[in-house]
């Protein structure tokens, strides 16, 4: 499980615990979120291993999702093929 704090520019701090599932499989939900150790989200990768919202019991907004999803895919960089991070 790996901790993720994720800041707004009106200085609210979300914090945030993912579970990552080892055994995935399509359509099932990779990654499991957590805050306060109640699941509050899921997320899975597409075919192209960009994350997106499976489910959203917690009600997350869209800007904290989003800036979820871009730092679990920066500190997991190896999910993305590398065509599309060798952009230049």
């Amino acid at each position: 499980m790996e901790t993720y704090k994720i800041a707004l520019g009106d200085g609210v701090v979300h914090s945030f615990e993912v579970v990552i599932y080892p055994h995935y499989r399509q359509p099932s939900c990779r990654y499991g979120v957590l805050q306060d150790g109640k699941p509050v989200a899921s997320l899975s990768p597409d075919s192209q291993g960009f994350l997106h919202l499976c489910q959203n019991p917690g009600n997350i907004g869209g800007e904290v999702l989003d800036m979820l999803c871009e730092a679990i895919e920066l500190r997991h960089p190896h999910r993305i093929p590398e065509s599309m991070t060798d952009r230049e």
